[in-house]
């Protein structure tokens, strides 16, 4: 099947996505840097190597088998969100939502290393 070109439609559809999706995330981080105690809360987002240590501390003393499943889902992902984007500033990577209209979808990419 060749592939077709995107309508405008679609295209002013990807990017509300993508922006309400960027939006999410940012509330998603922020609800976690106030669960970790990281102030301000955009240092998750905007210096997530200088707050590793807090999330670390953080996951020593969580006990995450006694939470709800709602809090274990709730605190995963938000973990999952702030780890993907410090493996991508810690390797000049970029992570980015991939619209494949079956969930939530993310690509990693990565520089190739130097010769």
């Amino acid at each position: 099947m060749p592939a077709t070109e995107p309508t405008e439609d679609l295209i002013e559809r990807r990017r509300a996505l993508l922006a309400s999706l960027r939006l999410q995330a940012n509330g998603m981080l922020a609800e976690l840097a106030q669960v970790i105690g990281v102030d301000p809360p955009h240092r998750l987002s905007d210096e997530p190597e200088a707050t590793l240590e807090a999330v670390a501390a953080f996951c020593r003393r969580t006990d995450f088998a006694s939470a709800t499943e709602d809090g274990r889902i709730w605190t995963l992902n938000r973990l999952g969100l702030y780890l993907a984007r410090e493996l991508c500033a810690a390797n000049r990577a970029a992570l980015e939502y991939v619209d494949d209209m079956q969930g939530a979808h993310f690509r990693l990419t990565c520089r190739k290393a130097p010769a």
